[in-house]
């Protein structure tokens, strides 16, 4: 309903490269949303936070299948948001018109540090840099409600604690 004044759907929002971030869903439901509709969609490139170097973890089995994970991915992918929307498109029969808009200056394997760009908050919780890199870690340990994660601290997503832990064993 909300797009049907639309005529032509742009998205640009930084993502972390981890099917546990949502962001990557909302841009395969609006891909869905502006093929429904028959409006054109452009994605703007983004570098990855990590540096792509090769994907980690199980694909998403269907039983599991959530807004944390909507399509069989692992864990962390090795794409950008545009290659993982081209995948998305072909792999699940995404039909709309798809155009990305590739960065300049940027190869493969390059992390965001290299690329030179500011970062920007991306949430309340990824305040920063160091947030972002260690959402990869300490993300899932945070949804178990038995550590604290640095949420609210300062360093969200850079410790992991609780009382019960042995800091010495752990280290």
């Amino acid at each position: 309903e909300h797009l049907k004044k639309v005529d032509i759907l742009i998205f640009a929002i930084q993502d972390l490269g981890c099917k546990t971030y949502t962001y990557i869903w909302t841009m395969a439901e609006c891909m869905k949303a502006a093929g429904r509709l028959k409006i054109p969609m452009i994605i703007l490139d983004m570098p990855s936070i990590h540096g792509l170097s090769a994907p980690d973890g199980p694909l998403r089995q269907e039983k599991f299948k959530s807004f944390i994970g909507l399509y069989p991915t692992p864990y962390t992918y090795d794409a950008t948001e545009g290659e993982l929307a081209r995948y998305l498109k072909h792999a699940e029969k995404i039909d709309c018109k798809l155009y990305i808009i590739p960065m300049h200056n940027y190869r493969r394997g390059m992390t965001y540090r290299e690329t030179g760009l500011k970062f920007r908050q991306l949430s309340p919780n990824i305040p920063d840099l160091n947030s972002a890199l260690g959402y990869w870690v300490t993300g899932p340990l945070g949804e178990l409600g038995l550590f604290n994660i640095g949420l609210k601290m300062g360093v969200s997503f850079q410790i992991i604690g609780a009382p019960w832990l042995n800091g010495r064993q752990m280290a």
